[in-house]
């Protein structure tokens, strides 16, 4: 099978600057007040609050491009990986046998953004849906296809794995019947030999 490499949709960076905005918007706020209810020399204080505060929300904004531009997921014929960071790399990849689950979810703004995540969990990843991942596929526009995707991997591979040993076979002209009471007379066996050390 060809690897799908995934990036997420141009619309994540506006999701990100919007919810940035709005935390920025929020910082200000608690020293709006006293600028405008005080005295200038007294609110001169708010005003370098303000000023630092603009220049970390500039820094963070120049920040989101290269993080961006750095996201990456491949769904190949073994695993689902992704990698991300700009100052700090992170490459993350989840074996499809040890895949348990895959959600997907998507907030009030990722819906009008028309984007969602994947959630690629393994047994060790308990909780609600999605609160603990050990693979998180953010800005994915079909999410339901990328989840069906990895989850015809994850068969694929189960499938493909090791068989189960089978079950062993009657001796040649045994029938069912002749197997049982193999079975009962052993069992009996057994129960005597516990009432024999019980007294």
């Amino acid at each position: 099978m060809e690897p799908v490499i995934l990036k997420p949709e141009g619309e994540t960076k506006k999701l990100w600057k919007l919810i940035w905005g709005i935390v920025f918007a929020f910082g200000l706020l608690p020293g709006l007040v006293p600028a405008v209810l005080v005295p200038f020399p007294a609110s001169l204080v708010f005003w370098s609050y303000a000023g630092v505060w603009t220049i970390i929300s500039l820094l963070i904004l120049a920040w989101m491009e290269p993080f961006y531009r750095s996201i990456e997921y491949v769904i190949d014929e073994d695993a689902v990986g992704g990698k991300r960071g700009v100052f700090w790399r992170r490459r993350t990849t989840v074996p499809y046998e040890k895949i348990t689950n895959v959600d997907v979810s998507q907030g009030p703004l990722e819906r009008a953004f028309n984007i969602g995540k994947v959630h690629v969990q393994t047994a060790g990843a308990g909780g609600q849906q999605g609160a603990v991942a050990e693979l998180r596929l953010v800005g994915i526009r079909d999410t339901e296809g990328v989840k069906e995707t990895v989850m015809a991997r994850v068969k694929a591979a189960r499938s493909s794995g090791p068989q189960a040993a089978p079950a062993p076979s009657a001796a040649p002209g045994e029938g069912e019947g002749d197997v049982l009471a193999q079975i009962l007379e052993e069992l009996r066996a057994i129960r005597k030999a516990v009432e024999r050390r019980e007294r």
